[in-house]
């Protein structure tokens, strides 16, 4: 069954290569749902530095990108 969509978590806090626990339900359905690609990315870093780092790639960068997470700054 091929990907339809990329869906993005923020990492835990303490655990960064895994979801924030307030979602990790929600990440654990993501990933069971085969036409999704879930990953989890370190929030602080990327809200610190600019910097986007996932726990794996996607397995394809130009499917749409849903962002399921806190709010972040408009920057």
């Amino acid at each position: 069954m091929p990907k339809v969509a990329n869906v993005l978590f923020p990492a835990d806090y303490f655990e960064k290569g895994a979801p924030d626990g307030a979602m990790r339900i929600e990440y654990e359905s993501a990933c069971a749902e085969k036409r999704l690609d879930a990953r989890v990315f370190d929030l602080e870093l990327f809200e610190e530095r600019g910097e986007l780092s996932l726990n794996h790639p996607f397995l394809d960068e130009a499917l749409p990108l849903v962002y399921r997470g806190w709010m972040m700054k408009p920057e």
